[in-house]
C-alpha cells in the first residue's frame, strides 16, 4: 500500500521546487534589464554637460536623497540598497538608448559616441548599519 502521506509531501516539495525555480527566472529577468534611461533628462543633460567642460578623468558625485521624510515622520528606512548597488554596477547605454537620445535633438554626436563604452568608476558609501536596510 503507498503511503499518502509520503506521496502529499512529495507533491508539496515539487511544487516548492517549481515555485524557487520561477523565482529565480524572475530574478535573472529583472537582472538583465537595462534600466539606465531609468532617470530623468536632466541627469542625461548635466552629464553631457560635464563631458563637454571638465575633464573626463575628473571625479564626478552624485548623491540620492530626499528632502523631507514622509508624512512628515521622525525617521525614514531606506530599503533596496543591494538593487541600487546592482543597477549601478550594470549601468550602460544600449544602442536602442543611445538612438532615443539621439531623436531627442539635444545630444551631441561626440556625446553619444562616449556612451558607446561608458560604465561607472564607482565607489560606493553607504551609511548605516545592515546595508540593506539602513536607517537614516
Amino acid at each position: 500500500m503507498i503511503n499518502t502521506k509520503l506521496m502529499k509531501e512529495a507533491a508539496i516539495e515539487r511544487n516548492k521546487e517549481k515555485v524557487r525555480k520561477k523565482q529565480r527566472r524572475n530574478e535573472e529577468n529583472m537582472d538583465r534589464q537595462n534600466l539606465t534611461l531609468l532617470t530623468d533628462l536632466y541627469e542625461l543633460t548635466m552629464m553631457q554637460g560635464y563631458f563637454k567642460h571638465k575633464d573626463q578623468n575628473e571625479t564626478v558625485i552624485f548623491d540620492a536623497f530626499y528632502r523631507n521624510n514622509p508624512g512628515e515622520g521622525g525617521y525614514a528606512i531606506a530599503a533596496g540598497l543591494e538593487q541600487v548597488i546592482q543597477y549601478i554596477k550594470e549601468l550602460h547605454f544600449s544602442k536602442e538608448d543611445i538612438d532615443y537620445l539621439a531623436s531627442l535633438g539635444i545630444f551631441g554626436a561626440d556625446f553619444l559616441e562616449y556612451l558607446k563604452d561608458f560604465r561607472v568608476i564607482r565607489n560606493i558609501r553607504a551609511f548605516g548599519g545592515d546595508p540593506e536596510n539602513i536607517t537614516i
